[in-house]
C-alpha cells in the first residue's frame, strides 16, 4: 500500500511522559490504585465512545459511501473507538493506488487520531496523536497495559446575536480491552446574560441540565460513564447521548438534540448483527419520576443494506398503587408486553431505519410511531402520530459531495397527552429538535479543492405549524372537548422559512478546525401571525475548535 500523506501535528511537542518511580509499600500500591480508578485517569481506552457529534463519525460515512469500507457501519451512536479503528484498517487494506482527496486527507486524520488502536489490531502508522500529559505505571498496578493521560480541548463560537468560549478537560481509564472509565468536564463562558427558567423540569439554563454560574458561564459534564467489557456485551453504566438511525440531520428517532442520558446499558455486536438495551433516567417533573427504557436491532445485508428497529417505553412509576417497574430497566425483556401489562403512566414508541449503499450513493430512510394507537374508535379520541426522515447522500463527481434530506415530524409527537411521560428531557425533545408539527428541507454540497479548506453551500426550507408553537400544553394532546384534532399538515397559520448561504471548513492544523458560514434568511408569517409583515435578514457565523 502507499504511503498516505503525512499529517504534522503543531502540537506533538507534548511527548510521553514515562513514570519512572517505583513504588515497593503495598499499602500505598493498593491506594494509589483506588485513587486511579476514583478519578478515572487515564489514557483512550478501546472501549472509550466517540462523541455522537464528532468529525470521526462524518469522515467514515465518506470513505463507505466511497466504497473503501465494505462493512456497513452500525447505525446506533456512540461507536466505541475499537470499533471505528477496525473500519479504518479495512479502508486501508482495500486502497490499492494512491489515494486522492478528500479520501486520503480523511484518512490520514483517521489514522492519526486511532493510531494506539490500529496498532493493537495489526496496523503500525506512522504517526500518532500524542494527549498533553501521558503517564505509564507498570510498577504501580503491576501491568503496563494501564496508562494515565490528561487532555484539553476549546471552543469558541460567535455569530450575530450570540458569544461564547469554553474549556474543557478530558479524563478517562483504560485497563486492557476489559475497561474503561471516561469523563469530559467543559466550562463555558457567554457574552450575553444567562437567565434561569424554571419549568416542568425545575430550574436550569434552557436546553441543558445546570444552573448558570452568575448568569455568564455553565460547567456540563456530558459524559462520565464505565464501560466494562464482559463475553459478547459491553455494560455501559453513567451519563452519555445516544443517537439512533442514519442521516445527517438530527434522528428523528432518537437525537443528542437533548441534555444527555444518566443511564444502565448492555450492548453488543456479533458480525452483522447489533443488540443495545438501556433504561435511563429523565428529567423530572415536579414531584414526578420519568425514566427512558428503549431496545434495538441493527443487521446488515449483502454488504450493502442496514436495516434496524427499535422500542421505547417514556415510563413513571409515580403512583399511589403499587405498580411494576423493574421489569422495564431490565434490557432482556420484550419492552413490549412488560409494558402493556404494567398499569402505570407509560408511553410507547417504536421506530424502524434503514440505509442502502449503492456504488458512491446511499439513501436512508426512519419511520418513528408516536404512542400509536390501533383500533379506530380509539383514533377518533386520540391521535396518532408519526415522524418521517427519508435522504440522499452521494458523491457525484471527483471532489464533491451532496446531500438531500426531508424530516416531517406530525402534529403532537414527542409530547404525550399526559405531560409527564412525554418524549423529552429537560423540555427539549429526545427526537429531532424541530418539534412536532413541522417538516424541513435540507440541501448540501460540498467541494474539497484542498486539504484543508472545504467550501460548501447549505440551502434549507422549514415549515413549523400552529402545534409546534408555545409551551407543552399546547404541543400536545389534550381533550378532544377543549383542543379538536387536527387533520391539516402543518395546523393553522404556519411559518415558513429560508434560508441559504455558503459555509466554509477551515482546517490548518489536525486538532484545529475553524467553521464560518453566512446564510440570508426570510421568514413569512413570523411565529404564526398573519398580519405580520415577512422578515429578511443576513446571519453569520464563526466557530473555532480545538480538540474539541
Amino acid at each position: 500500500m502507499p504511503a498516505l500523506p503525512q499529517v504534522v501535528n503543531a502540537f506533538s511537542g507534548f511527548r510521553s511522559i514515562r513514570c519512572i518511580s517505583v513504588f515497593n509499600s503495598l499499602t500505598f500500591r493498593n491506594f494509589s490504585l483506588l485513587l486511579l480508578v476514583v478519578f478515572s485517569f487515564s489514557i483512550a481506552s478501546p472501549l472509550e465512545n466517540i462523541r455522537t457529534d464528532s468529525w470521526v463519525y462524518d469522515y467514515i460515512d465518506y470513505l463507505k459511501t466511497a466504497g473503501l469500507i465494505r462493512t456497513v457501519p452500525a447505525t446506533s451512536k456512540p461507536w466505541t473507538r475499537l470499533e471505528a479503528a477496525i473500519l479504518v484498517k479495512e479502508a486501508l487494506s482495500y486502497i490499492t493506488d494512491e489515494p486522492k482527496p478528500p479520501t486520503a486527507t480523511f484518512l490520514s486524520r483517521l489514522i492519526q487520531e486511532f493510531s494506539e488502536e490500529l496498532a493493537e489490531i495489526g496496523h503500525r502508522p506512522d504517526t500518532q496523536r500524542n494527549p498533553l500529559l501521558r503517564l505509564k505505571l507498570p510498577e504501580l498496578i503491576g501491568s503496563d497495559t494501564m496508562k494515565i493521560s490528561v487532555d484539553l480541548f476549546s471552543r469558541a463560537q460567535a455569530d450575530t446575536q450570540n458569544q461564547s468560549a469554553s474549556f474543557g478537560v478530558v479524563f478517562g481509564t483504560g485497563y486492557d480491552k476489559r475497561i474503561a472509565l471516561f469523563d469530559r468536564f467543559e466550562y463555558r463562558m457567554y457574552r450575553e446574560t444567562l437567565v434561569d427558567i424554571r419549568d416542568s423540569a425545575g430550574t436550569h439554563v434552557p436546553g441543558t441540565r445546570v444552573h448558570s454560574w452568575m448568569n455568564i458561564a455553565t460547567l456540563q459534564i456530558e459524559q462520565a460513564y464505565f464501560n466494562f467489557k464482559i463475553p459478547w456485551f459491553i455494560l455501559e453504566l453513567g451519563r452519555d447521548k445516544l443517537s439512533f438511525g442514519p442521516g445527517k440531520r438530527k434522528s428523528v428517532m432518537l437525537s443528542d438534540s437533548a441534555p444527555a442520558l444518566d443511564m444502565i446499558q448492555l450492548k453488543g455486536n456479533y458480525r452483522n448483527l447489533k443488540l443495545l438495551g438501556f433504561t435511563a433516567a429523565l428529567s423530572g417533573w415536579g414531584e414526578k419520576h420519568r425514566f427512558l427504557s428503549g431496545q434495538r436491532i441493527e443487521v446488515s445485508l449483502f454488504s450493502r443494506l442496514r436495516l434496524g428497529s427499535a422500542l421505547f417505553v417514556v415510563h413513571s412509576p409515580d403512583s399511589s398503587q403499587t405498580k411494576s417497574f423493574f421489569g422495564l430497566i431490565n434490557p432482556l425483556l420484550l419492552l413490549y408486553f412488560e409494558e402493556a401489562n404494567s398499569g402505570h403512566d407509560d408511553n410507547f414508541l417504536v421506530g424502524w431505519d434503514f440505509v442502502y449503499y449503492l456504488p458512491r450513493t446511499q439513501v436512508y430512510g426512519q419511520l418513528f410511531l408516536d404512542n400509536w394507537e390501533q383500533l379506530s374508535e380509539r383514533v377518533k379520541t386520540y391521535p396518532n402520530s408519526y415522524c418521517l426522515k427519508l435522504g440522499l447522500y452521494t458523491l457525484p463527481i471527483p471532489l464533491f459531495d451532496f446531500c438531500a434530506e426531508y424530516n416531517k415530524i406530525t402534529h403532537y409527537t414527542y409530547y404525550h397527552r399526559i405531560f409527564h411521560i412525554a418524549y423529552n428531557q429537560y423540555d427539549v425533545p429526545l427526537g429531532n429538535p424541530l418539534g412536532p408539527d413541522a417538516d424541513e428541507i435540507y440541501l448540501k454540497t460540498t467541494f474539497y479543492p484542498v486539504t484543508w479548506l472545504y467550501p460548501s453551500f447549505a440551502l434549507s426550507y422549514t415549515r413549523r405549524g400552529d402545534r409546534n408553537r408555545g409551551d407543552f400544553k399546547f404541543k400536545a394532546w389534550i381533550d378532544e372537548q377543549q383542543s379538536p384534532i387536527s387533520t391539516k399538515f402543518p395546523s393553522g397559520i404556519v411559518e415558513t422559512n429560508l434560508s441559504f448561504g455558503p459555509e466554509i471548513t477551515f482546517q490548518p492544523m489536525p486538532d484545529l478546525r475553524i467553521f464560518a458560514s453566512g446564510q440570508y434568511y426570510k421568514v413569512t408569517n413570523p411565529d404564526g401571525i398573519d398580519t405580520l409583515p415577512a422578515r429578511s435578514d443576513f446571519a453569520a457565523s464563526v466557530r473555532i475548535e480545538y480538540r474539541y
